[in-house]
């Protein structure tokens, strides 16, 4: 996939032939509500999006207006002055941070956000919720993500095959994700996971194997490869986006048996049987292979 990212001070499938890029996602690593517009991202079976983030306070003018004194100044009270000003943006909590640190506050941050939204935060199109470390393992997460938009078809057959799954006594209704941190994070990039359920191969950006993928998460040269500005909830907002948005073609690879892209679907087939996290590093690895040859 090609693709590049002016990035942000926040945060393949295997194929012959690319998809047309996913819509524009937002990346954030400043708190939550820095937006973006897209950095290159892929799966494994070939698809490409591109993200930017563009930051504005340009309200200094009006600002400096309100000193201006007339011939008969009106004394104005310093506080309502001060008030006038529009509020800078929150601080990043988890800027200049590394390693536990680095998590702690990032998953604090999340975390919030989820309590402010009673149990739930937005994440791109879908919703995130029961953010917790894995077996009181700080640096494996797990989360679930659910209730896809709905104002969209391809949201709308997500849920509906979320919600028939559940209703076979399979999962919750939720898209089950597990991330990894490696020790000098954020130095180098986290491995993201689907947990369950299976999905049908080629759909949604996800390998056969589970793994995303995704350029921002993979190690290079390119300003769309993984920075250390780069946050969870802006890499999950990406691959919530992508899992919807994705054209659907006909796939040919040189190890897979091949099959149609597409958004997400679930595989009700397999949906029994989780990912292994050995089988999403091996189809990770792969997916990395294929496009340092062929690009992304």
């Amino acid at each position: 996939m090609a693709g590049g990212s002016d990035v942000l001070a926040q945060g393949g499938h295997e194929t012959g032939s690319s998809p047309k890029r996913p819509a524009e996602a937002a990346l954030a690593d400043s708190s939550k509500r820095s937006r973006a517009s897209p950095i290159p991202v892929s799966d494994s079976e070939g698809s490409d999006s591109d993200v930017i983030c563009l930051d504005s306070d340009d309200e200094d003018e009006r600002y400096d207006a309100l000193l201006v004194e007339d011939e008969e100044p009106a004394q104005q009270p310093r506080s309502e002055v001060a008030q006038s000003k529009v509020a800078a943006p929150p601080a990043i909590p988890w800027k200049g941070l590394n390693g536990a640190k680095r998590l702690m506050a990032e998953f604090q941050a999340l975390q919030s956000e989820i309590l402010k939204g009673n149990g739930q935060a937005s994440c791109g199109p879908a919703k995130i919720h029961d953010l917790q470390f894995h077996q009181d393992q700080i640096d494996c997460w797990r989360l679930k993500l659910s209730q896809f938009d709905d104002e969209s078809a391809e949201g709308r057959q997500l849920n509906k095959d979320l919600a028939a799954l559940e209703s076979k006594g399979i999962g919750s209704g939720c898209v089950l994700v597990e991330i990894r941190f490696p020790q000098n994070y954020p130095t180098n990039p986290f491995f993201l996971r689907i947990v369950s359920p299976r999905m049908k191969m080629y759909t949604g950006h996800i390998t056969a194997g589970g793994s995303v993928c995704i350029q921002a998460l993979t190690t290079g040269t390119s300003d769309s490869n993984w920075q250390s500005s780069f946050s969870v909830e802006g890499i999950l907002t990406l691959v919530c986006t992508n899992m919807l948005d994705s054209e659907r073609m006909q796939v040919r690879t040189a190890t897979g048996p091949g099959g149609m892209s597409g958004p997400a679907r679930v595989e009700f087939r397999l949906a029994h049987a989780e990912y292994s996290e050995h089988e999403a590093q091996a189809a990770f690895q792969r997916m990395e292979q294929h496009h340092r040859v062929n690009g992304w």
